[in-house]
């Protein structure tokens, strides 16, 4: 009855020793399949958390049903043009300038549309926007700018910081070139001086915007009063505008199909830096035109918006 093991153990407490070994051994594996299958549903719940939360159809939901149509035609309207192009990567800097649209006769529709435009790009990794305005006392927004912060970064520029207004500077943020930069300059200082052509390119816009954009170009033209320096590659400003007339990129030579993208507009001089800009505004556009012609073209805008 009292007998001892050897080593002091009683045989009751052999028995419980092995009795709770029995049972480690049997519940263990059932532990362990818990254990595993809390952390797989955390996983799992998680990932499903982030999709509903960045899903297109979230998205979506969290604007009214009465704004929802609106905001999907005017958005993709707005990705046929420069916009479309700095989201494919094609240009770091781009301008959304409504002062020239139809979304402006609405004030109340085109703040709506601002609304919903900005809250698709505030968690973005990649892109953020800026807002230009008619007069910062009263925040009527005239335009808006779609930045490529990446794109900035290997221009070793801050996407936060004001916009340098240098031309240089502002040639290559908006994909133009820096000698398509420097010919502007001397093209439109010209050009104002000899009261020729509107310098706005805008090419395939549809008629009653057509005339809005020329009205306006004419109306704030006014010549200059005092004659820019002679260029000394010159004997006069004649002679010079005679050459930059001559020199300066056609659209009928590059503008081509699809021409319901409204590809980046600019003045521009032959040369190769402008062939090597305009062969990748083309294949942008081609691009641009296969996303924007799928029924899925908003999951994919999306898609290119979140991507890190």
């Amino acid at each position: 009855m009292g007998s001892m093991v050897g080593n002091g153990i009683s045989e009751r407490g052999v028995g419980n020793f092995f009795q709770r070994g029995i049972l480690n051994t049997l519940f263990l594996p059932w532990v362990i399949w818990f254990i595993l299958g809390a952390l797989f549903f955390c996983i799992f719940y998680q990932g499903w958390f982030k999709y509903l939360s960045f899903s297109p159809q979230s998205k979506l939901a969290t604007i009214p049903p009465e704004d929802r149509a609106l905001f999907l035609e005017e958005f993709r309207d707005v990705l046929r043009s420069d916009f479309g192009f700095t989201l494919l990567g094609v240009k770091p800097l781009s301008l959304e300038e409504f002062g020239i649209t139809d979304l402006n006769k609405d004030p109340k529709k085109k703040q709506r549309f601002i609304h919903w435009l900005k809250s698709l790009f505030d968690n973005s990794p990649r892109f953020s926007i800026r807002f230009l305005y008619f007069n910062d006392r009263d925040g009527d927004v005239y335009g808006v700018y779609l930045i490529d912060r990446q794109a900035f970064k290997e221009l070793h520029e801050d996407p936060d910081a004001p916009f340098d207004c240098g031309a240089e500077k502002i040639g290559m943020l908006f994909g133009y070139g820096k000698e398509n930069a420097q010919f502007f300059v001397r093209f439109a200082d010209l050009n104002s001086c000899f009261r020729k052509k509107p310098v706005v390119r805008k090419p395939h816009l549809f008629d009653p915007i057509r005339e809005r954009v020329e009205k306006r170009y004419h109306a704030a033209y006014v010549p200059f009063t005092i004659e820019p320096p002679i260029n000394p590659q010159f004997t006069s400003l004649e002679e010079e505008w005679k050459w930059m007339v001559q020199n300066e990129h056609p659209y009928e030579e590059w503008d081509k199909l699809p021409f319901w993208i409204s590809k980046p507009a600019f003045v521009s001089k032959k040369s190769e830096e402008t062939d090597k800009i305009l062969k990748n505004f083309n294949n942008g556009a081609t691009q641009l035109g296969a996303i924007l012609h799928d029924d899925c073209w908003f999951e994919r805008v999306l898609e290119i918006i979140e991507a890190k």
